[in-house]
């Protein structure tokens, strides 16, 4: 898995991306033109301290980098929401794969 590098990419990925959400995440989603998916990862300040953001931020690329659904070419920007914070791993990989699965599928159809 490679992750957003930029800001820019970041700033693409909420402008020009389909968007689904859930209790757990938010996900912004766009083709990128390359042949890997791209992952970057958004735990806003209100979630906590930097420790916990940081714990936030391990776990969901762990739950991203288990995920075999990402589609090749796509630039995906996962916001935490507060839920994230203390949900069961298992949780947050059911969430994270339906919420690759719809964005992928908005792709799809445009």
């Amino acid at each position: 898995m490679i992750h957003l590098a930029s800001s820019e990419q970041f700033r693409l990925a909420y402008r020009e991306g389909r968007r689904a959400s859930n209790g757990f995440f938010t996900v912004h989603a766009r083709r990128n033109g390359l042949s890997q998916s791209r992952v970057g990862i958004a735990v806003p300040g209100r979630l906590g301290k930097a420790v916990d953001r940081n714990r936030i931020r391990r776990r969901i690329r762990e739950v991203f980098r288990s995920l075999p659904d990402i589609p090749a070419g796509v630039d995906v920007v996962v916001v935490a929401k507060r839920a994230a914070k203390d949900a069961r791993f298992a949780e947050l990989i059911v969430a994270a794969q339906d919420l690759v699965q719809r964005t992928a599928s908005d792709l799809n159809r445009q």
